[in-house]
């Protein structure tokens, strides 16, 4: 899981997926109902040491029926590709989770693209990313120092 929050930060550690959401992920994935199916409570009683969802995950599915597939990291990323639809949602968990990716790769765009974004304008330097923000067919302005 990627954090929001540096966990060296000292700050409780955010994650992506809202519980309720990656519980939704989960069953959909692994075809969960009844008494096998999850939510985000159950998810946080199968090992309330973390807040971690995969370690949570992981410890639900240890008890779950040997009828149920074993979980794995890969299998709930690829049913999320092919059912795009669980994210458009307007209400709930749906929103919540996609502020917070939303929040998060800003966040990864201005490490990668803000190292030098204030001094675009006088020098794009080797090594300097910022050429790879321009646009197509569209040259830096590139200002004279005095």
């Amino acid at each position: 899981m990627i954090h929001a929050t540096p966990p060296s930060a000292g700050l409780r550690p955010t994650y992506i997926f809202e519980p309720e959401l990656f519980a939704a992920i989960l069953n959909g994935t692994y075809d969960l109902n009844g008494g096998s199916e999850l939510s985000a409570d159950k998810l946080k009683e199968a090992v309330e040491s973390t807040e971690r969802l995969v370690k949570q995950a992981e410890a639900a599915f240890a008890v779950m029926p040997v009828d149920v597939p074993e979980f794995d990291h890969f299998t709930p990323a690829a049913w999320l590709i092919r059912n795009p639809k669980v994210l458009d949602a307007k209400t709930g968990a749906v929103p919540k989770t996609l502020d917070r990716a939303q929040t998060i790769f800003e966040a990864y765009n201005k490490l990668l693209w803000g190292c030098c974004e204030a001094q675009a304008r006088l020098v794009a330097g080797p090594g300097c990313l910022c050429v790879l923000r321009q646009p197509p067919r569209r040259a830096f302005e590139l200002v004279a120092s005095p």
